[in-house]
């Protein structure tokens, strides 16, 4: 998977981050796959309309507080998650019970 971003960072998934070499590497594969120039390629791809890079300013104090609350509800997602999962285990052992079948 690759991700970009206006400021022309390129993340990787399968490295994990964003690697100038790796993105220049990969162009230069690219290139040679295609048999093309980069000013063709570039030609091809048809434009899109970009949002501005939007920052909003945020105090230290406050964006440290923001990111607790955001951890806190990430927590409890993933709890959620466990308890439903841990339920539907038991609804179906309980059919397989029912219907005499073996549960998986």
């Amino acid at each position: 998977m690759l991700g970009g971003e206006i400021s022309g960072h390129f993340f990787f998934g399968d490295i994990g981050r964003d690697d100038g070499l790796v993105a220049t590497l990969t162009m230069l594969e690219a290139l040679d796959d295609a048999g093309a120039s980069l000013a063709r390629l570039v030609d091809s791809v048809p434009r899109y309309p970009i949002t501005p890079d939007i920052r909003i300013p945020c105090p230290a104090d406050l964006a440290h507080e923001i990111v607790a609350e955001l951890e806190a509800e990430r927590a409890l997602v993933e709890g959620n998650r466990q308890l439903v999962e841990r339920f539907e285990r038991k609804v179906q052992a309980r059919l397989a019970e029912v219907w005499g079948e073996a549960a998986e």
